[in-house]
């Protein structure tokens, strides 16, 4: 099938780590034939994905800068557009600052997760709406986390990033549809990324089992019994930019492996 998105342009915020999903879906679009712009805060991983993306016979731009930083976001998302345009837009980066029950939580920790997400999100959309609205088919694809739609104890702060990024989805596919810009979000359950296998490290030590057991023991709560892999997000955000998606937009797509239809009791 023929995807329709050989020569387009995209930018890719979170592909600064080897070991997470934003890198898988730059890799899964340079395999397209698509040329890409990488932005994130590590220019040292950043040069590192640019390279590999080289490999697929693309251009491949590292652009480091806070995207949380306005300043720093429009400068980034411009120099991306000036190197080819835009034609679409993945933001998909990871992190998380302090945790714990809300009256504890520490207020600038809190803030800064927000920041980190969901403002960044929306500086990201924001400088690269008026690019993909003259690309003529632009696509945004956010990439938060199942998060969005239960209860996260010690984890407030990005549970109500990622259910902010979903609503601004739809707003953004609301408002931009008719400029002809479509807006998906995915929400990701447990995918086996660097940040995935620290946390069961984490828990390994809490619950006096090993990092295995703990990943299997998350594997085994989901209907399929396996977590998620990172290609499994990336086939799925390639597809969201592709033309055979193009009359989808404002979705928030569970990639979970089948959580999200069990019962929750809380």
């Amino acid at each position: 099938m023929d995807l329709g998105l050989k020569g387009k342009a995209a930018v890719v915020v979170g592909a600064d780590k080897p070991g997470g999903v934003a890198r898988a879906i730059a890799e899964a679009l340079a395999a397209e034939g698509v040329h890409i712009a990488v932005c994130g805060g590590d220019a040292a991983g950043l040069e590192e994905t640019a390279a590999v993306l080289k490999g697929y016979a693309v251009e491949a731009y590292a652009i480091p800068g806070d995207i949380s930083d306005a300043e720093e976001a429009e400068a980034m998302i411009d120099r991306a557009a000036r190197l080819g345009g835009i034609d679409l837009l993945v933001y998909a980066p990871e992190g998380e600052w302090g945790g714990g029950p809300i009256a504890e939580y520490d207020p600038d920790d809190w803030q800064i997760t927000l920041e980190f997400h969901l403002v960044g999100a929306f500086l990201a959309t924001r400088y690269a709406l008026p690019h993909l609205v003259n690309s003529g088919a632009g696509s945004i694809v956010n990439i938060a986390s199942m998060a969005a739609t239960r209860s996260c104890p010690a984890h407030s702060a990005y549970a109500a990033a990622m259910a902010g990024i979903a609503q601004f989805t739809r707003d953004t596919a609301a408002e931009y549809g008719p400029q002809g810009v479509r807006a998906n979000c995915i929400l990701a359950g447990d995918i086996r990324t660097d940040r995935f296998e620290a946390e069961c490290r984490t828990l390994s030590a809490l619950l006096g089992m090993s990092a295995e057991e703990v990943a299997r023991m998350t594997a085994d709560a989901a209907p399929l019994k396996r977590l998620g892999e990172r290609d499994d997000i990336a086939a799925l955000a390639v597809f969201l930019c592709s033309t055979p998606a193009a009359f989808l937009t404002g979705l928030s797509i569970p990639a979970a492996g089948g959580k999200d239809v069990l019962f929750q009791a809380r």
